[in-house]
């Protein structure tokens, strides 16, 4: 390559990165509730790398300094996204948009095998996923993982950088990715699996990772829709709370978890995730704090009745409020767990047992 042309591709990417800058930052000010930043030797960022970012932040105990570690992650996803781009570019447009969305699904599917990626669930965090080595058992360092979440954030990345109209979207306990095409229809790409699936194949639980689920559980969590912006931190949130939490910050994580519950307040998970925070945190745990872990316990158990880790916040919930009479026939509902059984006939408040 020709100095001239080096010197044309470095002028490209730093305008590019200057526009990306200004929408993360613009779509920060316009309603982030923190402002985590973006390793300066990104290519991005995306939106995914601002989620990303907001991983790093929440490790770092709400500091935005990153570790060679993180600045790695950072440089694995413009690889990721670099690659994927550059062998879309190359594919041959034909006159169905669906035919189209599949090759290029395809196509970040292949990057990501070529990269050493396996489906392993749960790959609890966008990080998680740009990490070599957390493959159970491997010590090479070469495999990566990823689930139907994580995953879905990676293939968002690109979506972006190609500018093709993409969304996360949620059903219980899944997620995946929905593309708006050039003719006005959508395509749904499952990551787990690799395949497209229609709202009701995802609605008969047909992929392998699914379960069915009725309308009326539908309607109530808002499962099959679009999510915007807002509502994709939101979830995100509810996958960080633990990291802040286990960084010193749980003030901070209950904080931004409350915020999460408020953008998305028919979240099941989110509502349960900041009852859980209450529960295992000693620090958290005031008379009104633990009323409001109470009710978002309640009101997660109400809408999925059938979700023993759900169950088991609300005994954890109890007993943190010493309420263990409570606890216990709450617990034998759930998972019956003998040890937490247990822990509450001798009256241990949660905080003080080491759970996650």
């Amino acid at each position: 390559m020709s100095s001239l042309m080096i010197r044309l591709r470095t002028a490209s990417l730093l305008l590019l990165r200057v526009f990306f800058t200004a929408f993360w930052l613009g779509w920060l000010s316009a309603g982030c509730t923190s402002q985590p930043v973006v390793a300066a030797d990104s290519a991005g960022p995306t939106f995914t790398h601002g989620l990303l970012a907001r991983e790093h932040w929440a490790q770092n105990g709400g500091v935005s300094t990153l570790t060679e570690e993180q600045r790695a992650q950072v440089r694995l996803l413009d690889e990721l996204v670099h690659i994927s781009v550059t062998r879309v570019a190359r594919l041959p447009i034909s006159t169905s948009p669906r035919t189209d969305a599949i090759a290029t699904c395809r196509v970040i599917n292949q990057v990501l095998i070529e990269h050493g990626y396996k489906l392993k669930i749960p790959t609890d965090l966008i990080s998680n996923a740009l990490t070599p080595g957390l493959k159970e058992g491997d010590t090479s360092g070469s495999s990566r993982t990823f689930d139907c979440d994580t995953g879905s954030f990676i293939y968002l990345a690109v979506f972006e950088t190609l500018k093709q109209p993409a969304c996360l979207v949620e059903i219980p306990s899944h997620n995946f990715v929905r593309l708006k095409l050039r003719d006005g229809t959508t395509f749904n790409w499952d990551v787990n699996d690799a395949e497209t699936y229609t709202n009701d194949q995802f609605r008969q639980g047909d992929p392998r990772t699914s379960s069915p689920f009725s309308r009326a559980t539908e309607a109530q969590g808002h499962f099959l829709a679009d999510m915007t912006p807002a509502e994709t931190q939101a979830y995100h949130t509810g996958l960080i709370g633990s990291v802040l939490r286990k960084a010193g910050r749980a003030d901070l994580a209950f904080a931004e978890l409350q915020a999460a519950v408020a953008a998305r307040p028919y979240a099941a998970g989110l509502r349960n995730n900041a009852a859980w925070d209450v529960a295992v945190a000693l620090s958290l745990q005031t008379p009104a704090n633990l009323d409001l872990a109470l009710q978002f316990a309640r009101s997660a158990v109400a809408q999925m009745p059938h979700d023993n880790n759900y169950i088991d916040t609300l005994a954890a919930v109890h007993a943190a409020r010493r309420e263990f009479d409570q606890a216990i026939e709450v617990e034998k509902t759930g998972n019956n767990d003998p040890q937490r059984i247990q822990a509450y006939r001798d009256k241990k408040n949660p905080a003080d047992l080491g759970w996650d």
